[in-house]
């Protein structure tokens, strides 16, 4: 790989499940809900609101030597995660 005089990191953000219009069947009180929630470390979904915050600091100077990552915003869910 070679690199030119002109930078562009490259990294992906990986959301996990996110409370969105997409997926409300997932946000009632319902017993499948709750099943999903439990399997989350954090016990909850996560909001778009923290997926945005992290692209915002992955696209500011802060984050200028940061290339090449994969970020998972899931609360924790692939890091206890198996397949049934």
């Amino acid at each position: 790989m070679s690199f030119t005089k002109r930078y562009y990191p490259i990294n992906n953000v990986a959301p996990g499940a996110i409370a969105t219009d997409k997926n409300t069947s997932l946000q009632d009180d319902s017993d499948e809900s709750k099943e999903f929630l439990k399997k989350i470390p954090l016990q909850r979904m996560g909001n778009p609101e923290e997926v945005a915050s992290l692209v915002s600091f992955l696209c500011s100077a802060e984050a200028d030597y940061i290339t090449g990552s994969t970020f998972l915003v899931d609360g924790g869910l692939m890091w206890t995660y198996q397949e049934p």
